[in-house]
């Protein structure tokens, strides 16, 4: 993925950090609402969609559009087990039913340009905190989950979507300010995703 290519994109929707009646304020709310429109307010069809081709795994919708501008979702890796978006005695108790570790793919599809991304989360419970933990990472844990991974990195291609990587994600963007992130700080997820997250 070209740098030069996401950074002008980033430019057209938030440069000069316009106040909210200016023009590229109102192409980044556009730009959302052209994508709510296509896919469902939460992005309803594409969790339809993948639901369809991940059939057996529960695949919770995240989707807020608060501070982000993407679509979000969070596929459980074990089959045939229900999950919805908990709270931390439910998660305490999913790692638990699942022998004492929980895998996760978050896909995030982004409505400000043709971009995705992913990554591979693993829950444990810590006995000494009495809570779960979380490792990230950009592969998957598992061999096994190698098929579904293709199986979405082949969904959001024929989507037209395109992934970034990311060491381009975590680049700093100059000369722009988020509600949640100061002047310097702001990275390209934070522009194309989520100013919370990353």
């Amino acid at each position: 993925m070209c740098e030069k290519e996401v950074l002008k994109r980033i430019n057209y929707f938030y440069g000069k950090n316009k106040p909210p009646h200016e023009p590229k304020y109102k192409r980044q709310q556009q730009m959302i609402q052209d994508a709510r429109s296509l896919y469902g307010a939460r992005g309803e069809s594409i969790q339809t969609e993948l639901s369809q081709l991940l059939k057996g795994y529960a695949i919770a919708n995240l989707t807020d559009w608060n501070y982000e501008t993407c679509f979000r979702f969070k596929i459980l890796l074990h089959p045939n087990v229900p999950y919805t978006i908990e709270g931390k005695a439910a998660a305490i108790q999913l790692v638990r039913q699942l022998g004492g570790k929980a895998d996760f793919l978050l896909l995030e599809i982004s409505a400000m340009g043709p971009y995705y991304e992913y990554d591979f989360s693993r829950r444990f419970y810590d006995e000494t905190t009495q809570d779960v933990i979380a490792e990230v990472s950009e592969s998957p844990f598992s061999i096994d989950h190698e098929g579904l991974l293709k199986t979405v990195v082949g969904y959001c291609g024929r989507k037209g979507l395109k992934r970034l990587e990311q060491e381009l994600l975590d680049r700093v963007v100059p000369g722009i300010a988020l509600d949640l992130a100061e002047e310097g700080e702001v990275t390209i997820y934070n522009c194309l995703f989520a100013d919370t997250y990353h």
